[in-house]
Order: C-alpha cells, then sequence, then structure tokens
C-alpha cells in the first residue's frame, strides 16, 4: 500500500502544484519518482520531526497541501505537540503519512512500534485519521485525503500485503464501514495489514467481514445503521485495545437501545518483553488467528 500511496500522490502533485512533499530524510527509494520528476516540490528537512511539522504548518498557512513522510512512531510521538498545538489547531492542509503501523518494523524494537498512535491522536480536534488495509483502499484513501481541507494521519504498510479486495474500490463513503462479504449475526470488522487475518477468521466462522479505511471522523449514523442489525461485533486491530477502532464503536454505541456485543482483539495493555518480525509479534500478542478462533469458538 505504501507504493500505490506514493504513485497516487505523484499523480496528484503533476496536477496540482501547490502540493509539496516533505520527508524526514527517509522513503529514498520509493519517493524517488516524486523526487526526480517534481524537484521543486520535494524537500528532506533531515532528521527532525519537530521542524518537519512546523515547517509543514507554516507552508500549508500559505496555501500549500503539505504532505509530510516519515515511519513508525517518528512522525506522531517525536513531533506530538507540533501536530496538536500548530497544525490541527490551526486547522492547517498538513498530511502526516507514518509507514509502518503496528508493529511492521517489529524487528527494530519498541521504539518503532506505531502500536498506540490511532489512540493518541484521535481525542486531538481537527484530524482526519486514514487507515486503508491493502493498495487498493491506499489509492482512495489518499485521493479523500488531499481533498480533506485540514490536519489528517495516513497510516500504511510496508511491505505491501497481499490485497483484500480484488480490484479498485469504487464504492466507498468517507466515514463508514466498507463490507466484504455479507454473514450471520457476527460481523468482524478491522483495518491496515491485519485485515488479512480478520478476513480469514470471518471465513472460517461463517461472519461478515468489513474494513475500515477511515477511522475519523467516523459517520455515527451510517455506523449505528450498518452494524445494529449484528449481535455481535468483533474487532481485530493491530494497536491497542485502548483508544482504537473498538474504543470508538463502544462511543457510538454507548447510548444506543440497541447495542451489539463488541468483542475486541487488539495488543494488550501490557510491555512486550520481546522482539520480533511483524507476524511473530502479531501472534505473541494474541493475534494470531489461531488464537483468536479459539476465543471466539470458547
Amino acid at each position: 500500500m505504501r507504493d500505490a500511496f506514493a504513485a497516487e500522490l505523484l499523480k496528484l502533485a503533476h496536477e496540482d502544484h501547490n502540493i509539496e512533499l516533505l520527508t524526514g530524510d527517509l522513503g529514498f527509494g520509493v519517493l524517488r519518482p516524486f523526487k526526480t520528476e517534481l524537484p521543486d516540490q520535494f524537500h528532506n528537512v533531515g532528521i527532525a520531526e519537530q521542524l518537519l511539522i512546523e515547517m509543514a504548518t507554516g507552508m500549508a498557512l500559505a496555501g500549500k497541501k503539505v504532505v509530510c513522510y516519515s515511519i513508525g512512531n517518528f512522525p506522531v510521538f517525536r513531533c506530538l505537540e507540533q501536530i496538536r498545538n500548530d497544525a490541527a489547531y490551526s486547522g492547517a492542509n498538513v498530511k502526516i503519512i507514518a509507514i509502518g503501523g503496528g508493529y511492521t518494523y517489529g524487528g527494530l524494537g519498541m521504539s518503532h512500534n506505531a502500536t498506540e498512535d490511532i489512540a493518541v491522536l484521535r481525542p486531538i480536534p481537527n484530524i482526519a485519521i486514514y487507515t486503508p488495509c491493502d493498495k487498493y483502499e491506499a489509492v482512495v484513501v489518499t485521493d479523500l485525503m488531499m481533498t480533506h481541507e485540514g490536519t489528517t494521519y495516513l497510516r500504511l504498510e510496508r511491505p505491501d500485503p497481499a490485497t483484500i479486495h480484488e480490484g479498485p474500490v469504487t464504492n466507498y463513503v468517507a466515514g463508514t464501514p466498507l463490507l466484504n462479504f455479507k454473514g450471520k449475526k457476527v460481523a468482524v470488522l478491522s483495518y491496515g495489514g491485519i485485515a488479512l487475518r480478520a478476513k480469514e477468521v470471518a471465513e472460517k466462522m461463517g461472519y461478515a467481514f468489513y474494513t475500515f479505511p477511515m477511522l475519523k471522523p467516523l459517520d455515527e449514523k451510517a455506523v449505528i445503521k450498518e452494524l445494529s442489525q449484528y449481535e455481535k461485533l468483533v474487532v481485530i486491530e493491530e494497536h491497542s485495545k485502548i483508544g482504537g477502532l473498538g474504543s470508538a464503536l463502544e462511543d457510538i454505541f454507548v447510548n444506543e437501545k440497541k447495542q451489539p456485543h463488541i468483542i475486541k482483539f487488539g495488543i494488550p495493555d501490557e510491555v512486550a518483553p520481546v522482539v520480533g518480525s511483524q507476524d511473530y509479534m502479531r501472534d505473541y500478542v494474541g493475534l494470531s488467528v489461531m488464537n483468536i478462533l479459539k476465543q471466539l469458538k470458547d
């Protein structure tokens, strides 16, 4: 999905020369075509994430659409104050791109794990959050993000996971659950690369399956209308159980008379004492297909 994003951004930047791409001294392989074809719209600010957001905010307030590209935790936790106080507070047209959601960079240890990013950004006003599950959703949300007026956060993974969708997504409405296939009584909900495992769970259990290409803002009326038909909602996310999609759905349904039972599979509220690949870390924290199926059957 990283490559799909980069290709779509390059296409849009050729059409709109107000689009500027800033990088924190990385991503040169995937960003090389952009730098080569549009050198005047490409800027490397160095390893200085706070400056990255501050510079982007200033450029955005001067009329630019500014894309900030970095990896893992760095474009969120290293510069959270600047995101909150500069970009979001100003309503600046700053687009924050994080390559490496969840345990994408698990082998580099806890410092590179983006496992609380959504929980940290969700409460901040004026931030839209996009969470595609594959390259097809990545193209859709890149287009949505670049037409959205204001600060946004796009969570991607590397390497690109296999696709959930068989072809381009043409029926997505921003802020709504995207139905992949139907089922009875129970629905599995997911986003990001872990959606591949979630899809397998849904298939084996005969449940409906939805992805969430966008996590904020959610269209609450559409979410309630679509998901209240189910007795249970199984949320599978490569993120802390606190503050992610599961928490967002609990907030939406808390005052509804008809409330589906929400079952959350995510990263537990504890420090993992191990380091390993993305698949290893997923399995370690209980996000293996086998473990989820066992818990659901029990």
